[in-house]
């Protein structure tokens, strides 16, 4: 038996290898042999130049060949593991071979996938004589916020700023100090004026100046977006709108301290994060008229419920939050949001995701291709989400969500938790050969609060 391990999304994903050309679609960290056949271990002789020896698993093995380093620099070891087995215990033979110098594994690119076809052909794999190099230029520098804004401006598309031309104008701009206003870029409408719901486009990603030195990928809302975010919700909730907050990065769903979890700030710096997490799930359930956060960053098409303090007695404290792919990737597809008011003033959101028609030979043609191939060589699970953790810095997270994971694989559910919440309901593929949803279509209800449905009855809603 062959199975290799890749390293995706920080998990560990296990795949059975029945041929030669399906090892050569992955880029494993750890290839597992099991009594292996002639024809398995010719696989990985010719795969990765790498030949096992005969007697790795011999039971008389002298001590000195059980540690022993071969001329390429690959380390050979044997031990023994005992099998903690009531009925049977027993020691078994264990080989590894580590390679960390060998150029022949080490100096390998995997090739891509011709995405014509849901099982196109690798091409281009094969051993690197040097690395590919991106090319030096002095002037390349990353765009300050206030600079990439700028650039919505500079474009004979409509509307002029798209969205941008927002900022400026919002009762709330106010609250942002003289300095940092070139860099704001929150801003908030209503699509329709008769209708009471109110769009919050709100920047959750980190400041130039945060004092960060990783990848600035955590959620982050300094004390001017923050008194912003705050006003809309107050106003939204004062007139009787229900809000839909649009952000790139989601809450409450990266395991902590990763890199795309929230983010208080580092110690030394001057900017600090404004609110915890804990503080921000807190406000936005206060205001019970807020739908749903909508969100990207991680580019999965996931649903999370963040369920009310009291579901039953004020359930329209809770909310939902919605994340999307992105373009670039795999499925490349848009999601459409249908808000329905029902007749005993309950509302759904129905989440659907719309696939993209594209003509032959259109550069969006080959950018359908490339998603294709992308997905097939990093196999991720679009729709894994982590444990939802209940504590962050020491603290109790209480209602911040429902301590459960949400999708993903049942495998790598923490003891106790359910594999999924009750309220979302995943159709199950894997009986089809399908391992994960890579789009995901959802029917989200919402309570409205009494007040809020005193409102609409009074516009005739």
């Amino acid at each position: 038996m062959l199975n290799i391990f890749t390293l995706a999304n920080g998990r560990l994903f296990q795949e059975e290898i029945e041929s030669l050309e399906e090892l050569t679609k992955f880029q494993p960290i750890w290839v597992d042999l099991e009594a292996p056949t002639l024809e398995e271990k010719r696989w990985i002789k010719q795969h990765y130049g790498l030949s096992i020896p005969e007697d790795a698993m011999d039971e008389d093995i002298e001590e000195s060949a059980r540690f022993y380093e071969e001329d390429n620099g690959e380390l050979h070891i044997r031990s023994d593991f005992l099998i903690d087995d009531h009925e049977q215990p027993r020691s078994v033979r264990v080989a590894f071979i580590l390679n960390l110098i060998n150029p022949s594994l080490t100096k390998y690119y995997q090739g891509v996938i011709d995405g014509h076809s849901p099982h196109g052909a690798i091409t281009g794999a094969g051993a690197l004589a040097t690395a590919p190099q991106v090319a030096p230029d002095p002037d390349r520098r990353a765009l300050l916020r206030s600079e990439w804004i700028a650039e919505f401006f500079q474009t004979t598309s409509s509307p002029k700023g798209h969205g941008f031309h927002l900022v400026t104008s919002n009762p709330h701009f106010h609250l942002v100090p003289e300095h940092d206003r070139a860099g704001f870029a929150c801003y908030s409408f209503i699509p329709k004026a008769h209708v009471p719901l109110k769009i919050i486009v709100l920047d959750d990603t980190q400041r130039e100046d945060d004092g960060s030195v990783d990848i600035h990928g955590h959620g982050f809302l300094d004390a001017p977006r923050w008194a912003w975010l705050q006003a809309e919700l107050a106003e939204g909730q004062a007139k009787n709108q229900l809000m839909v907050i649009a952000a790139h990065i989601p809450i409450a769903v990266s395991p902590i301290g990763s890199e795309m979890e929230w983010w208080l700030g580092d110690a030394s710096s001057s900017t600090r994060n404004a609110c915890t997490l804990q503080e921000l799930v807190q406000v936005l359930q206060t205001n019970g008229n807020v739908l749903m956060w909508i969100a990207g960053h991680r580019h999965f098409n996931t649903i999370k419920a963040f369920t009310a303090p009291d579901p039953v007695a004020a359930p329209h404290h809770g909310f939902w939050q919605v994340e999307t792919s992105s373009l670039r990737d795999f499925p490349q597809q848009l999601r459409t949001f249908d808000i329905v008011l029902h007749s005993d003033h309950s509302v759904s959101i129905e989440a659907v995701n719309v696939d993209i028609a594209v003509a032959a030979g259109t550069p969006a043609e080959k950018s359908r291709r490339c998603a294709i191939a992308a997905q097939q060589i990093l196999h991720n699970n679009l729709t894994l989400n982590a444990p939802n953790y209940r504590t962050q810095y020491g603290k109790d997270l209480g209602p911040t969500d429902p301590s459960r994971p949400q999708g993903g694989d049942p495998a790598v559910a923490h003891s106790g938790d359910a594999f999924t919440d009750p309220s979302i309901q995943f159709a199950d593929l894997r009986a089809q050969g399908v391992p994960y949803h890579a789009s995901c279509n959802a029917r989200l209800f919402k309570a409205l609060s009494p007040q809020m449905v005193q409102a609409l009855k009074a516009q005739g809603l």
